[in-house]
C-alpha cells in the first residue's frame, strides 16, 4: 500500500523482545534512566513502551522520521555501549519491523 501522506515520510518501529525473569527490575531502572535520550535523539517523534507480565515481552512503540534517522540512533548506542547493556536484559536481540505510516 502506497503512502498517501506525501508531506510526510514517517515510520513506525516496532521493537519487540523478552526480557530474562531475574533482570526486568533492573531494565525498568534502566530504561527509565535512558528513554528520554531516545525520546530527544533527532528524527525521533514518539516512544511509547508496552510490558506482558506473563510473557515477559515487551514492545517498544516508536515514530521516527525515516529509517535513516532510526538507524542513526542503533548505531550511536551500539558505538556508546548503550545496546551492549541493553542486550544484557534480554533473552534474545530485538525484532526491529518498519512501517509506513498510512493516512487514510
Amino acid at each position: 500500500m502506497v503512502n498517501r501522506n506525501t508531506k510526510r515520510m514517517d515510520k513506525k518501529v516496532i521493537l519487540e523482545f523478552k526480557v530474562k525473569s531475574e533482570k526486568v527490575k533492573k531494565l525498568m531502572d534502566f530504561l527509565e534512566k535512558n528513554l528520554e535520550n531516545v525520546r530527544t535523539f533527532e528524527g525521533c517523534s514518539q516512544v511509547k513502551v508496552y510490558y506482558n507480565t506473563n510473557d515477559k515481552k515487551m514492545i517498544f512503540d516508536e515514530v521516527w522520521k525515516s529509517v535513516v534517522h532510526h538507524q542513526k540512533y542503533l548505531n550511536f548506542i551500539t558505538k556508546n555501549g548503550v545496546m551492549e547493556e541493553l542486550g544484557s536484559f534480554l533473552e534474545f536481540k530485538p525484532e526491529i519491523k518498519y512501517f509506513d505510516i498510512v493516512n487514510l
